[in-house]
Parts: structure tokens; C-alpha cells; sequence
């Protein structure tokens, strides 16, 4: 004899079906358990979601982290990995980027353009749609110098765009964080998806040839991580904390971002990361700086 089925009770499944109407990604929901069935991706406090289909962002869901983003200049379409959203006090969205990402254009891409003229340029199963424009880039910092320490653009989201804090890897983005030593960390690359690494070293400053062709010294943390191009701003996370974002890489090895100069240039502009909006932001960098160490000379490392 089979078991009886454990129905919610009349007043979840109306709790449910009130949700369901608020939410826009919300295509269903469940009769035995709190849960939503949903068209994409969705994080919502206390409550389960399950997707139904394989596509991890579409326009009517919104946007994700860990996707191909770009644009073209000079005839040459670009391509990078969109890190993560953040917010300003008057409620608009931005997203993160590497500035060597967006170098030479202002309106940014999802799709990136590249998409379209080479759709193996991504291992993943991204769908490939028009491009449409997702905003301009609002801020760059400058990477063609001698030293770097880094190498990150803003992008200021049109209204209509919609963000989730989650990535194309299904992790949810909660916290920023240093990384440890041997700490296991993944990257979400538009270009390679997603990889299982560790941390090799909190800061390191190694020699990088950049996008336009030039030697620089640039100091971040390393880590063991595979990577290629394209994969270029990708979020590394430990958990749900992001600890980095990937700026180059040698293909086991990746340099990424100091997570600090990371708040650091966003406290400045008082923007915060985007979560939720029922949640605090957790910024954590008790952990020291690292004085002294060896200097490593990879020659090899390139920006991706």
C-alpha cells in the first residue's frame, strides 16, 4: 500500500500562492512542501526555490553573476565575466567588472557580442540571444601603469534590468572575505564555467603582460584555479563570500583582486554590495595585511 501524500495545510498553500503573485520569476509552487517553482534562479529568505528549466538567466528573469558580458570598439568585440551587483543610496544597480573588460567601449552587453560571431567562445550553456544593452560603464580604474593593484569597472545598470545576488554557478553571494591559505575556493568564468581551486597566497605581486600589450607588476592574491580568456571578472568565492575577482591567469594558476581594495573603492563611492533586500551587508577584513614575502616572476601570467 503506498504511502499518503503530506499535503501543506490550506493556509501554506495560500501563503504560497500570495508569494508566488508577488514574485515575477514564479511559475508555480508546491503542494507538500514551502517551496516555489521558479522560471530561473531566484534566492528569497526562508523559502525553497526549485528551477524548472536548464537556462540560468533569460530578460524577463534578470541578471546573474558569473555570465558573459562585453561590447565591440575599433571593429573588435570583447569579452569578460560580469563579478557581482552593488548598490548606491538612491537604489540603483551596478555591476562589477575588470576595467581591462570594459577598456575602449561604454555601453556594455549581455550577451557579449563575441557571443554571436564565435558561440564556442563559452563552455557553458549561456543561451545565446541578441545582445542587449545592460548599462554604461560609470567608473574604470586605470591599469595601464607600471604597478597595479586593481583592475575594476563599474557599470551602471539601466532601470529595467533586473539583478538576483547569485551566480550562473548556483551560489548565492552573501558576504566579501579575505581568503586564507589552502582556503578551497570556485570561480564562475563566463568563458569555463565553473572550476574548484584553493588559495595559494593572500598577495602576491607578479609581472602580467595587460590588454594593451605592456609589462605591468600587479599585486593580488594568487590562487590555483583553471582559467581562460574570457574568464576575465569572474567571482571567486569561498562559500558564500566573494574573496576575489579573477584578473589573470596562466591557465592552472589565477591573479585576482584584493578583496579589500575591493571594499575599500566601494565604501568610497558608498555603494554596498548587493544581497538582498532584507539582509545586512557583512563586510569582514580583520585579517592583517601580509608585509614582506617573495616576489614571484611569472612572465607567462596574462589577463583573461
Amino acid at each position: 500500500m503506498k504511502s499518503k501524500k503530506n499535503k501543506l495545510d490550506n493556509s501554506e498553500i495560500y501563503e504560497l500562492v500570495q508569494l508566488c503573485a508577488k514574485i515575477p520569476q514564479c511559475i508555480g509552487w508546491s503542494n507538500t512542501r514551502k517551496r516555489l517553482y521558479t522560471a530561473v534562479p531566484v534566492y528569497i529568505p526562508g523559502i525553497e526555490t526549485y528551477p524548472l528549466n536548464g537556462q540560468m538567466i533569460s530578460r524577463a528573469g534578470g541578471l546573474i553573476a558569473g555570465v558573459p558580458i562585453g561590447g565591440t570598439c575599433n571593429n573588435v568585440a570583447y569579452m569578460g565575466t560580469l563579478s557581482f551587483f552593488v548598490k548606491d543610496d538612491q537604489g540603483n544597480y551596478y555591476a562589477v567588472t575588470d576595467s581591462h573588460v570594459v577598456p575602449c567601449y561604454n555601453t556594455v552587453y549581455f550577451p557579449s557580442p563575441l557571443l554571436l560571431i564565435n558561440p564556442s567562445f563559452t563552455r557553458e550553456m549561456i543561451p545565446i540571444i541578441s545582445p542587449w544593452a545592460i548599462g554604461q560603464v560609470y567608473y574604470r580604474t586605470n591599469i595601464n601603469t607600471n604597478y597595479v593593484n586593481l583592475d575594476m569597472a563599474l557599470i551602471k545598470l539601466v532601470p529595467s534590468v533586473k539583478v538576483f545576488p547569485i551566480t550562473y554557478g548556483k551560489r548565492i553571494i552573501m558576504f566579501f572575505d579575505v581568503p586564507n591559505e589552502l582556503e578551497p575556493v570556485i570561480k564562475v568564468g563566463a568563458r569555463t564555467g565553473l572550476t574548484a581551486g584553493f588559495a595559494v597566497d593572500q598577495s602576491v605581486t607578479l609581472k602580467v603582460k595587460n590588454i594593451y600589450g605592456n609589462i605591468i607588476w600587479f599585486e593580488g592574491p594568487l590562487f590555483k584555479l583553471y582559467s581562460e580568456e574570457g574568464d576575465s571578472g569572474a567571482p571567486i568565492l569561498a562559500g558564500e563570500s566573494i574573496v576575489s575577482t579573477l584578473v589573470a591567469g596562466s591557465g592552472q594558476f589565477a591573479l585576482g583582486n584584493d578583496i579589500e581594495n575591493i571594499i575599500s573603492l566601494l565604501s568610497s563611492m558608498n555603494l554596498k554590495l548587493y544581497i538582498s533586500d532584507n539582509k545586512n551587508v557583512l563586510y569582514l577584513t580583520a585579517l592583517p595585511a601580509i608585509l614582506g614575502g617573495t616576489i614571484l616572476t611569472l612572465l607567462g601570467l596574462r589577463e583573461t
